[in-house]
């Protein structure tokens, strides 16, 4: 299923008219419906907005299509062409090796916070010694 049929698909579902989608959008209803004809290509900016109208995600945007699914990860404001899909296999893959890159990025943040608690504590457990001599030290 082509881009532009995949968005014509969900306007339908909602029982939204294209005019009114358009209207939301900030685009003239002759301008949407050359999108959904497949005669004008749109921006990721665009898909974006119109996810957002949708109330889903880019990706579940494209998980709507049946075999195919057209890339997600296009430079801003470039346009993405109605041919240019990729195997369901690709995309996941690429959607697999974004999350590990991201936990992995998570995972060292989490170790640095954790080194600099520690050094708090440590730092803090020395301030809490140093009282507890002086507290003894004054003691009868």
């Amino acid at each position: 299923m082509s881009i532009f049929l995949n968005i014509r698909k969900l306007r339908v579902q909602r029982g939204i008219e294209q005019s009114i989608l358009a209207y939301n959008l900030g685009i003239s209803q002759s301008q949407y419906s050359r999108i959904e004809n497949g005669t004008r290509d749109v921006t990721l900016t665009f898909l974006e907005k119109l996810c957002t109208e949708f109330g889903i995600s880019l990706e579940d945007f494209y998980l709507e299509e049946e075999k195919l699914i057209v890339k997600s990860k296009v430079e801003e404001n470039k346009y993405i062409p109605q041919n240019r899909a990729i195997d369901e296999n690709d995309y996941l893959k690429k959607m697999l090796e974004e999350k590990e890159k991201q936990i992995l990025k998570n995972e060292k943040e989490l170790k640095e916070d954790i080194k600099e608690l520690n050094q708090e504590m440590k730092s803090q457990n020395e301030r809490l010694l140093e009282v507890e001599k002086k507290l003894y030290a004054i003691k009868p």
